[in-house]
């Protein structure tokens, strides 16, 4: 039962997260701005999934494979973060310096944003 919860949850995630790539598409893009959207959004939301959970509410075993294992694995991958700064790297270093601090400075504050969010609520 709780590799099906994974599969379902990163089946959705992968489904929106492709989703969210077709929604910021822009024809010969430079900067992966999916990509940093993405990271951006699953760290909020893993932040907040462990801010309820220490915050009092609690969150089955299952439902938090749901959604931190399978649906945010699924919706964020760094593997994609990962190519893209590379890919940059070897055309525009300083653009690619960009792209890491934008992915990590940004998300790190996500994380913290939504486990306080979650341990207040």
């Amino acid at each position: 039962m709780e590799f099906l919860a994974v599969g379902l949850g990163g089946l959705a995630g992968s489904c929106l997260r492709h989703l969210v790539n077709l929604l910021c598409r822009v024809p010969n893009q430079v900067f992966p701005a999916s990509t940093l959207i993405v990271n951006i959004l699953a760290s909020f939301l893993v932040g907040l999934v462990f801010g309820l959970e220490f915050g009092g509410l609690g969150v089955p075993p299952r439902l938090r494979l749901f959604v931190v294992t399978g649906f945010l694995g699924g919706f964020s991958t760094m593997s994609a973060f990962g190519i893209e700064t590379v890919l940059i790297w070897e055309k525009n270093v300083p653009l690619a310096c960009l792209n890491v601090l934008l992915n990590f400075a940004p998300c790190l504050l996500a994380v913290a944003g939504g486990l306080a969010l979650g341990r207040r609520w």
